[in-house]
């Protein structure tokens, strides 16, 4: 448990994070939701739509809360969604879950270049998640670049199965680094890759 607690500590600190520790005390019985329930709520200052991060990443979003507990779907969850770039390329898609654990970056356009091994982060874009955070490694490519059909398999950084304890996050500080990525995305976006991203995201809510 100490060994859990100091790994939250690092990445709070890593990514100059504010946030809320909290202990998972519930999991859904059912096969097809992939939700868990923390032992923090309002009274604490959660609220739906914080990013809900493990000790080695982003695990999942809080759906709801109440006085004392709250509710993640987790990024494993078939009706997840999130914003999300490949780390080296800032390639943009959609990450979606699925019932068997992976998770999968959609919507790429079809010249992006993504390799097993790049690492998956948080894009920020719509606002659903917080910017820049590791979710996962990409560990397999189906299909070539070009193909507008490709889809990117994910594993998450973080064991959703061993998850016990989580940072309900608040704030992430910018680092130089988020200050670049965020001047080459207003250089680079164009307006219409940008509203058919958020309309994709506003589906999956």
């Amino acid at each position: 448990e100490t060994q859990r607690l100091q790994k939250l500590l690092d990445l709070k600190d890593n990514y100059q994070i504010e946030g809320t520790g909290a202990r998972v005390i519930g999991r859904s019985s059912e096969a097809w939701s992939q939700t868990v329930i923390i032992n923090k709520g309002t009274n604490e200052g959660i609220s739906t739509g914080q990013t809900v991060i493990g000790t080695s990443g982003v695990v999942g979003q809080v759906v709801s809360a109440s006085g004392s507990t709250a509710t993640v779907r987790l990024l494993t969850d078939p009706q997840s969604g999130a914003a999300a770039m490949v780390q080296s390329s800032r390639a943009e898609g959609i990450l979606r879950g699925s019932l068997i654990g992976l998770l999968y970056l959609e919507d790429l356009d079809a010249d992006a270049e993504v390799n097993v091994g790049d690492v998956i982060v948080t894009s920020g874009l719509g606002g659903s998640y917080a910017r820049g955070l590791i979710i996962g490694t990409v560990v397999k490519v189906d299909a070539q670049q070009g193909d507008t059909s490709r889809r990117i398999v994910v594993s998450p950084n973080d064991s959703i199965d061993t998850l016990e304890d989580v940072l309900v996050v608040s704030s992430v500080g910018a680092s130089d680094d988020d200050d670049r990525i965020q001047r080459l995305f207003e250089q680079l976006r164009f307006r219409k890759r940008l509203e058919q991203l958020l309309v994709k995201l506003e589906q999956l809510r």
